[in-house]
């Protein structure tokens, strides 16, 4: 269901459709599933198909990074390092993004090294 919502939402394989995204993301979280959790927190950050809430998004991100999902880190990471929803954080967003490294997401770990630059 979450990659199915996925692809809803990024219209790849489907038409794009919010909607149906928000539908199918929904379920995949009621259901515990880290990867709705982490697409709903993606909608809320990013404000497509439903209202811009970075608090929501920031607990629903947590969510699925304590079920270690690979790219929920990064988001977190991301969040702190552009002050969304929070303020400004380099040392939360690093310990993120190592988090994500650890995890085995290359991204976080060139996160990680972005925040290390003099």
């Amino acid at each position: 269901m979450g990659g199915l919502g996925w692809a809803y939402y990024s219209g790849q394989g489907v038409e794009q459709n919010y909607v149906k995204a928000f539908e199918w993301s929904q379920q995949s979280a009621n259901q515990g599933e880290a990867a709705g959790l982490n697409n709903l927190a993606v909608m809320y950050l990013e404000g497509n198909g439903v209202p811009q809430n970075y608090a929501r998004a920031m607990t629903l991100f947590k969510q699925a990074a304590a079920q270690n999902h690979p790219f929920a880190p990064r988001n977190l990471g991301l969040m702190y390092m552009k002050a969304q929803g929070v303020k400004q954080d380099n040392v939360q967003a690093k310990e993120w993004f190592d988090k994500g490294c650890g995890n085995g997401d290359l991204q976080s770990c060139l996160g990680s090294k972005l925040l290390n630059m003099p």
